[in-house]
């Protein structure tokens, strides 16, 4: 049959089938700018991180020098900005990615692991485990309630990857614990910081890929 023997629909017929696909559509709300998105995220970085802090105590934070105030608290921030603008742009599809996932997750270790190296050169093993689970799970738990909220926040616009999604929202909320216990944390010990408190970073990143693996996985099956 060719193409001119079809016959064409009405125009009674053609606003019938437009009508019917349209009748429950909303107007999209636009999304804000990339550096609204940027600036929001990092407020809620730096908001969390104090707040949770006050409520622990600062007690870590008041032990240091101010020159090593000013070298931890700005490893902290910069990984906390890197972190916003990783995090960001995944909720509006076709956006440029400034911070692909590797450095997301390399970048913050290395950075926290050289301050701590310089802030604490001693290292002491006396009751390492029983003085570094709270801090671990002070890491775990900013990263899973952080990460959530990321995540759901994010869904506001639309996720396209949502594996690499979770794993930066799962840091985002990490690195809010790494922020807490610069402030909170009283132990100057770096292998203590390399362990339990980028240790959780590590886990929480690893936990959340794991767990879109499985889950692609059992849509593939």
């Amino acid at each position: 049959m060719r193409r001119e023997d079809v016959e064409k629909p009405s125009e009674w017929v053609l606003e019938t089938a437009i009508s019917a696909l349209t009748v429950d559509l909303r107007p999209v709300r636009r999304l804000p700018s990339d550096l609204v998105l940027f600036t929001g995220a990092m407020l809620l970085f730096v908001a969390s991180s104090i707040l949770i802090a006050l409520a622990l105590g600062p007690k870590g934070f008041a032990n240091l020098t101010e020159g090593q105030r000013w070298l931890y608290g700005g490893t902290v921030l910069g990984c906390g900005l890197l972190l916003s603008i990783a995090v960001a742009p995944q909720m509006i599809p076709g956006a440029r990615r400034w911070v692909s996932l590797p450095y997301t997750v390399l970048v913050p270790i290395a950075a926290v692991a050289l301050c701590a190296v310089m802030i604490y050169p001693e290292s002491n093993s006396t009751q390492f485990v029983s003085r570094g689970i709270p801090c671990l799970r002070t890491v775990l738990l900013c990263a899973a309630a952080g990460g959530v909220t990321t995540y759901y926040l994010l869904r506001r616009g639309y996720i396209v990857t949502p594996r690499q999604t979770s794993v930066s929202s799962a840091l985002f909320g990490a690195y809010i614990g790494i922020a807490v216990l610069a402030l909170h944390c009283p132990i100057e010990d770096w292998l203590h910081v390399l362990v339990w408190h980028l240790g959780g970073t590590v886990l929480s990143a690893l936990a959340t890929w794991a767990y879109w693996k499985v889950r692609f996985a059992e849509n593939r099956a």
